[in-house]
């Protein structure tokens, strides 16, 4: 008996996914599908990148999408942490703090990667997939929150009450993503602080856009050419 168990087939045992092995992979691409894009950027590329095997990676990932999404996730959790951290102030300066974050951001990662949202949504928006169904969840929260800001600023005075929040929420996003494409192709932040310094009036808000552009100016490297 003790012959023939030796002939017995032992069973497949799946390898145990390691978190810090996932954590590279995300990490690496969210650099790279910013960098170069979601269509030039292989599983090739980005398991090279990481230093770890590419057979590896379909033990974390069904495929190159779901991993995007989950740098879009992690991408966006990042960028709506600006309201968090600016809990109590006035309406109006919660705003301008969230697209002031995202101007320091977008300088510091390189104003020629652009955002990633928008790239995203420039090279699949046009087709049917999960990823574009999690980049319109994400406009939609997007809308959704800077909403929340105007109607507060409204309801205590700061915001005239003569435009909807919602097609002023739209309106401020889809101006911020111009503002950044212009940005990519140009290698030069001065859109971005255009949009800074008409935000008040975008807004509705009796401020000088002086004076905002001045602040932005004073608090980051914005404002100076990208060398990269």
């Amino acid at each position: 008996m003790g012959r023939h168990l030796t002939r017995l087939r032992r069973p497949h045992i799946r390898p145990v996914a390691r978190p810090s092995v996932r954590s590279a992979i995300v990490t690496t691409a969210r650099r790279l599908l910013h960098a170069r894009g979601y269509g030039a950027t292989s599983v090739d590329d980005l398991t090279r990148a990481a230093g770890v095997p590419k057979g590896s990676f379909y033990n974390y990932f069904a495929s190159k999408e779901a991993l995007a999404r989950e740098v879009l996730r992690a991408y966006w959790a990042d960028a709506i942490s600006s309201w968090e951290a600016t809990p109590g102030t006035m309406p109006y300066a919660r705003l301008v703090a969230h697209f002031h974050a995202l101007t320091i951001a977008t300088e510091r990662f390189g104003l020629e990667a652009g955002c990633l949202i928008g790239n995203l949504g420039a090279e699949v928006g046009g087709g049917d997939s999960p990823l574009r169904d999690d980049l319109a969840d994400v406009f939609s929260e997007w809308t959704d929150r800077i909403g929340e800001i105007v109607r507060d600023g409204q309801s205590c005075g700061e915001l005239p009450l003569d435009c909807d929040s919602v097609t002023l929420s739209r309106y401020l996003i889809a101006a911020w993503e111009g503002a950044v494409l212009r940005a990519k192709i140009e290698r030069s932040s001065q859109s971005l602080l255009d949009f800074i310094a008409l935000l008040p009036r975008m807004a509705g808000l009796n401020t000088s856009p002086k004076e905002t552009a001045h602040d932005l100016h004073s608090t980051s490297r914005v404002g100076r050419r990208s060398t990269r």
